[in-house]
């Protein structure tokens, strides 16, 4: 900052020799220039705030440095700012008396880093940290308001975006909210109501582009935009919880049909917007400190974003498994039927059992044969699942801020579509049966072993006594898909009670007895007696005896006797009596 303007290229239209003060669009009661030297310093731009008081300049050591025009002395100094211009921002606050006084914030906008960062001035801390588009995509516009308004000046923001769809560029061009937790900004006293007429709340104001994102999303709204119009706005959203709250709206907003969106693509960038916002947001934490409700929006936000990581990851291994699949029917390969080939021989005396009560059931009306046609109906199942019925099928457990486990939503006949979707692959092959596994570890349920049941038992009551019999009865089969999950299921729970280690002598035994009801399938067992079709119910029964006679083996090795086959099948030899006494009584 020299006493004259001698820049060849003189954007000012300034004579050359012209002072600082002739450049200035209002007059200076104090001095507008002075000299300062600091070799090898060289500024690039000077920017004066809106009362001439003070001047925040760039060089070329990537500083910028804000000077008082008034002592002539520099008063701060940020470093690391390389490649950025200065901009000023006023907003007015209400002060107890009923009056209202201006404070002033210093905008720079880090091209390189993609960032725009405010601090209030002179001495205050960094009170925003926006994202924004890097390089030639983003621009800062400084606005002076109308007087009407009190004259203030205000910062904006112009985006560029490219639109895929029209192969254009569309522009955004929208308010920087300067989030200051520190300040009360145009909101009423407590206890007190705001006046007609008053300005809106800072609050208020926030939620403006939350809303805005909201009637975007609407089925009901006839406003025609793209995805990237959406994930601009919301982009926008400044405020963490309302960050936090317009992705739950995003995640389940029905966008496929009406208006031809990815959901899946956007709902992963929006999760990307929100994880570099919470890193921005952290950093501030460290480097500065925040509040107590600025740490719980953030606590609350990352939550958040680790629930919708991991339904964007478990819908992408459910659309690849889809997608290669798509156009052909379950059981479509290797239809072995009940009877099989007539080579075929059962894989155990209770298979061969289920299979002769099959037979029978076919040809004597005197079995109750119940199958939900509704739920076993493949119409609307050929084409992939839509990830916004997914979410909305979906719900976060219930354990705490450490778990970020991903339950289906307690409504039983909302969650069987999906099941549906998830356990398909075990009426494939085997090279495919692995994504049921692949689906609930990116749930973070793999090891909610009686979940895992119970999810199991629903969909397998879904589906008729030929599906569940189709090569999973016959030794000769070189794959059974349903018997080989459940035999990984119960092999499964050994080694999740293997990682509890040093355990006391009362919590061994927890575990141990943990470990017996999931060798057991002791879960399982419930909805074999709920299911009213008795056939299917003893064929379900000796499935499920084949894969614990062959897991429990295992077990009985790999824990030196302590669990043992025979004990791990009683319970389902016993049932499987019982059905057959049930089934004579019914032939009777």
């Amino acid at each position: 900052v020299g006493n004259s303007v001698e820049r060849d290229d003189n954007p000012f239209g300034a004579k050359r020799g012209a002072t600082v003060a002739d450049l200035l669009p209002w007059p200076s009661s104090i001095a507008a220039s002075f000299p300062f030297s600091d070799a090898p310093r060289r500024f690039e731009t000077a920017t004066v705030d809106p009362s001439g008081s003070l001047v925040a300049t760039t060089d070329n050591l990537g500083r910028v440095i804000l000077f008082d025009m008034e002592t002539e002395q520099p008063i701060r100094m940020w470093k690391g700012m390389r490649n950025c211009s200065c901009y000023f921002a006023e907003l007015p606050y209400y002060v107890e008396d009923g009056g209202t006084i201006t404070r002033l914030y210093l905008v720079v906008h880090l091209r390189q880093r993609g960032a725009v960062e405010v601090y209030r001035l002179r001495q205050g801390p960094r009170v925003s940290a926006i994202s924004v588009p890097s390089q030639k995509d983003c621009a800062v516009v400084e606005c002076r308001g109308p007087s009407s308004e009190g004259g203030h000046v205000d910062s904006f923001l112009l985006e560029r975006v490219d639109d895929n769809e029209t192969n254009g560029n569309h522009y955004i061009f929208d308010k920087l909210v300067v989030d200051d937790p520190d300040a009360v900004m145009m909101t009423a006293l407590p206890n007190q109501t705001p006046a007609a007429g008053s300005p809106p709340s800072r609050g208020e104001g926030n939620k403006m582009q939350l809303k805005l994102l909201l009637q975007l999303i609407s089925p009901d709204t006839n406003i025609q935009c793209t995805s990237q119009t959406i994930l601009t706005t919301f982009k926008s959203i400044r405020a963490l919880a309302d960050l936090g709250e317009g992705l739950d709206a995003i995640s389940k907003c029905n966008l496929e049909n009406e208006k031809n969106i990815e959901c899946s693509a956007l709902h992963s960038q929006a999760v990307s917007v929100c994880k570099s916002r919470l890193t921005l947001a952290r950093d501030v934490e460290v480097n500065e400190g925040s509040g107590a409700v600025r740490k719980e929006a953030m606590s609350e936000l990352e939550m958040r974003v680790a629930y919708h990581d991991r339904l964007g990851k478990a819908y992408a291994v459910l659309r690849r498994y889809e997608e290669a699949r798509r156009g052909e029917e379950d059981g479509s390969s290797n239809d072995m039927g009940i009877a099989g080939s007539g080579r075929d021989l059962p894989s155990s005396p209770w298979a061969a059992e289920a299979l002769r009560w099959l037979s029978l059931s076919s040809v004597n009306s005197g079995f109750l044969q119940s199958i939900p046609r509704l739920h076993n109906s493949q119409e609307g199942d050929k084409e992939p699942l839509q990830f916004s019925k997914f979410a909305m099928a979906c719900q976060p457990s219930s354990g705490g801020e450490s778990d970020d486990r991903v339950y289906l939503t307690k409504i039983k006949r909302s969650r069987l579509p999906i099941l549906k979707r998830i356990f398909r692959p075990l009426l494939q092959d085997l090279f495919v049966f692995k994504v049921v596994n692949s689906s609930f570890v990116q749930l973070g349920i793999n090891e909610d072993f009686d979940t895992l049941q119970k999810y199991f038992g629903e969909w397998a009551s879904t589906l008729s006594s030929n599906d569940l019999a189709k090569s999973n009865m016959y030794a000769t089969a070189t794959w059974r898909p349903i018997i080989r999950w459940l035999h990984d299921l119960i092999l499964t729970a050994y080694d999740a009670s293997q990682r509890h280690q040093g355990l006391s002598q009362s919590q061994a035994k927890l575990e141990d007895d943990l470990l017996r009801k999931n060798a057991k399938l002791e879960t399982l067992i419930k909805f074999c007696t709920e299911i009213e079709d008795l056939p299917k119910a003893f064929l379900l029964a000796a499935i499920c005896t084949d894969a614990i006679s062959s897991a429990s083996l295992q077990l009985e090795q790999k824990t030196y006797g302590k669990i043992t086959q025979v004990e791990c099948i009683r319970p389902w030899e016993e049932l499987l009596r019982k059905l057959r006494t049930c089934l004579l009584v019914s032939l009777r």
